[in-house]
């Protein structure tokens, strides 16, 4: 049995997502795609720790541009069982940057997204001896060691276009840990559950890296329904360009996001799947076949695939309504 201690600070979550064109315009977000969100009120019961600089960053916002940062230090245990009984301290820094073209008055329905990453310290993802780790976000961005100490690296620079209210395209690098549909199992393990079995499928991780090049679309035909479908490099990119890894592999996912009231309690679920292929995978049920140099080997293909499914629900709110819920970070 495995026993851990975690100690977990947060200076600022950030939760940025993009508008429904069918939401009322009720305020001045309803301008541009990135909701301004509220810095305001004192310490104790504000959102954001900096707080709202005396109404600049509420002016910043209204002109398009939102910068945030996320300062995560962890420190936990294995105090028994796992590979060894260590205790560890890290830490890491986010900083997301929206550049909302639509609200600076340049460009409709266009935005860009920047995230940069930096992380310090180790983690006891190599002592507990599961396997996926325990603390995810020591995990991410990937390195070639675990724990690499990384001073500033580009995760995220994307931009999005919405060709109708109901369409857009997606093209740049892209983080695929962001903006997961479940409502409980998700986040970037900075907020809500640190080990990956609580934040992704599990089904997708050989398959879907972390940060890579690709392109997408996104149709919304309704409030409570989101489709997304995409095509990217299957070699991660968290610390590089990511233009040397074309011809690596290559991945299309497709997934579906719906939401639904079950009486007044909200819930939702999605389904997806994912192609992979220009890449050798072992052949599980091949046969054994003898390589030069290496000896017995199971037989090889150039393809593979995977489905997935998951759902949440409330079980009690306390103020019902129908808006739906902005599930991800």
């Amino acid at each position: 049995m495995r026993t851990q201690i975690a100690f977990v600070f947060l200076s600022a979550i950030v939760v940025c997502s993009i508008l429904r064109a069918d939401e009322p315009a009720t305020t001045p977000a309803a301008q541009g795609l990135v909701p301004i969100p509220d810095y305001t009120g004192d310490l104790w019961h504000r959102s954001y720790l900096a707080g709202d600089f005396n109404g600049g960053r509420t002016a910043l916002a209204n002109k398009g541009i939102q910068l945030d940062v996320d300062w995560t230090q962890v420190g936990q245990s294995v105090t028994s069982g796992g590979l060894d009984s260590a205790s560890h301290y890290g830490g890491s820094f986010d900083y997301l940057i929206h550049l909302d073209l639509m609200r600076m008055g340049l460009l409709p329905g266009a935005l860009i997204t920047i995230r940069a990453e930096s992380r310090y310290g180790q983690s006891v993802n190599g002592q507990a001896g599961s396997i996926l780790p325990v603390n995810t976000d020591a995990l991410f961005p990937v390195t070639d060691q675990l724990d690499d100490g990384i001073a500033l690296t580009v995760t995220d620079l994307n931009y999005t276009q919405f060709l109708s209210d109901k369409f857009a395209v997606l093209l740049g690098k892209i983080d695929t840990l962001s903006g997961d549909p479940n409502e409980f199992a998700a986040g970037r393990g900075t907020s809500q559950f640190m080990n990956a079995n609580f934040i992704f499928n599990s089904v997708t991780a050989l398959r879907l890296p972390y940060s890579t090049l690709g392109a997408g679309i996104l149709w919304l035909p309704s409030k409570n329904i989101t489709v997304t479908s995409s095509v990217f490099n299957t070699i991660d990119s968290s610390t590089t360009t990511g233009f040397d890894d074309f011809g690596g592999g290559t991945t299309w996912s497709t997934e579906a996001d719906m939401q639904y009231r079950l009486g007044n309690l909200p819930g939702g679920m999605n389904v997806g799947g994912l192609y992979s292929f220009d890449q050798d995978f072992t052949k599980l049920t091949g046969d054994l076949i003898f390589v030069p140099g290496q000896g017995l080997a199971l037989t090889k293909k150039h393809d593979t695939w995977a489905v997935y499914w998951s759902a949440w629900q409330y079980l009690f709110v306390k103020d019902p309504n129908d808006k739906p819920i902005e599930t991800g970070d």
